[in-house]
């Protein structure tokens, strides 16, 4: 039985690495920061904090979005305007567990001009969403896993 080498989109973590990520998350707690979030290249803390290694810019990732405002999921006359609350994959509600990246925030993808949209619930489990970096350092949501309603199609 021969091992698969690891791929470049899912490199293995090495023991040392490993040990990296538990002291930068130890430092992390001792500072009091509640705004950041643990990856595999680093601690990344917004709020005017220092990062200890800068956001890698392009890397695309798996968060949990929660709705947390605007009006409307979109009409045949209007589009949508939901916005979210972002936390890291390891969130278990969107108050609790994981890290908070964000809030108020819009997804980068371009939504339907006009158009109900299925939107992700306020509450609950959360619904998987992708984000990155930007070259500034700072959060994108690209997609928060909006989907066109086509039950009203004839």
């Amino acid at each position: 039985m021969s091992r698969r080498p690891p791929s470049r989109a899912n490199p293995r973590l090495s023991v040392g690495g490993l040990r990296g990520m538990i002291a930068t998350r130890e430092a992390l707690a001792r500072s009091g920061a509640t705004d950041g979030v643990l990856t595999s290249s680093g601690l990344h803390v917004r709020g005017g904090r220092t990062t200890p290694t800068p956001p890698v810019m392009g890397n695309i990732f798996a968060v949990l979005v929660w709705q947390d405002g605007g009006a409307t999921d979109g009409t045949a006359a209007a589009q949508c305007d939901r916005t979210y609350k972002v936390r890291t994959i390891d969130a278990t509600a969107h108050d609790t567990g994981g890290v908070l990246l964000d809030t108020g925030m819009t997804p980068n993808r371009v939504r339907p001009t006009t158009g109900k949209l299925l939107v992700p619930g306020a509450a609950g489990a959360g619904v998987i969403g992708l984000g990155f970096y930007d070259s500034a350092g700072d959060f994108v949501l690209y997609d928060a896993n909006e989907s066109l309603d086509t039950s009203a199609c004839p």
